[in-house]
């Protein structure tokens, strides 16, 4: 598995932000990738909600007409996604959107006329190196708002909002300034699993955030043209996408990880069970475990057919109360032809 170099990085964005911050190598990692994996299912309840709260808010028909179809075009905004296949938990989705569209109205509606609105805009500053899409800016003479709508989780474990979070809205209130000349008054987070959470624009933190994101990418590019190095910690690696692949995940995994559980080795069989999934036996196996494995409820990887002799790679594991290893929709492979 061979490791990825540093390529060129023009400008860092929110999401840059956290990658930089947490390991180089995973953003060297993401660079050498041929193309975006394809969207998981919150991915596209993510994109379809956005979408649907832009057409909310734009200029247009009476917000009232507009809340009425509002699970319509939710509905269809994620067919056009997803095709025809089920997306898991959407239904929860379309019953939490009303609440958070009534929260964005409320803020255009707070804000009084005139007032500008720019959904889903991309924003620049400090010479194109600071980037990123704000999902929605108010402007008026009582109100200068940047929001941000968020599916997933926000707090952390002491209820306070994420600092990578902070960070983004920081970057968001520059940007937003580089753009009026203003800096805005509040930032806010719409989530769909509890009420707003607002962060006080602080100038000044946003200038250090500001620093920091460009600091590390002129660390980043430091390595250009050779392998970075790398950040192995299970924070680090408990949702990374190319921990799989990763030699330095490998030579870090201890069993005394709580998470992510992983295992590698070689494929001895691998058959369809009635239960639903591939299992798969490895040999020569490191990781959690040592010698030989059985690996149950695997996902099939597409396009990749799991042949005798090639080897595996898995992170995201779990035991069940027969101490059985088991896969499951967040667990990563990877897949080397022997």
């Amino acid at each position: 598995m061979s490791a990825p170099v540093v390529q060129n990085l023009p400008s860092v964005s929110p999401s840059g932000l956290r990658g930089l911050r947490e390991c180089f190598l995973r953003v060297a990692f993401a660079q050498s990738s041929t193309g975006p994996a394809p969207p998981g299912d919150a991915q596209l309840i993510g994109q379809a909600v956005h979408a649907t709260l832009a057409a909310l808010v734009e200029p247009g028909p009476p917000f009232d007409e507009r809340s009425g179809s509002l699970t319509r075009t939710f509905e269809s905004a994620l067919t056009d996604l997803a095709g025809p296949r089920p997306v898991r938990r959407s239904r929860v989705a379309a019953a939490r959107l009303t609440n958070v569209a009534s929260r964005a109205v409320s803020l255009v509606v707070e804000a009084g006329e005139p007032v500008e609105l720019r959904c889903e805009q991309l924003l620049e500053s400090h010479a194109g190196r600071i980037k990123g899409i704000l999902d929605l800016t108010i402007r008026s003479a009582v109100l200068h708002a940047v929001v941000d709508y968020k599916t997933g989780t926000v707090l952390d474990d002491e209820g306070a909002l994420a600092t990578h979070l902070q960070d983004q809205l920081a970057l968001y209130g520059v940007l937003e300034e580089a753009r009026t000349g203003h800096w805005p008054d509040r930032a806010v987070i719409l989530r769909f699993g509890g009420a707003p959470v607002e962060w006080k624009v602080d100038r000044t933190r946003c200038e250090e955030v500001v620093q920091e994101a460009l600091e590390l990418r002129a660390r980043y590019l430091d390595h250009l043209g050779s392998r970075p190095p790398a950040s192995p910690a299970p924070s680090v690696y408990r949702h990374c996408s190319f921990a799989p692949r990763c030699e330095a995940f490998w030579d870090a995994f201890t069993d005394e990880w709580a998470a992510p559980l992983a295992v590698r080795g070689r494929v001895v069989w691998s058959e369809r069970s009635a239960a639903g999934g591939l299992t798969v036996k490895l040999e020569e196996v490191e990781g959690v475990c040592e010698g030989h494995a059985a690996v149950q409820g695997l996902a099939e990887p597409e396009g990749r057919e799991i042949k005798p002799g090639d080897t595996l790679a898995l992170v995201g594991l779990w035991i069940d109360r027969d101490q059985n290893l088991n896969g499951g929709a967040s667990t990563r492979i990877w897949v080397s032809a022997s």
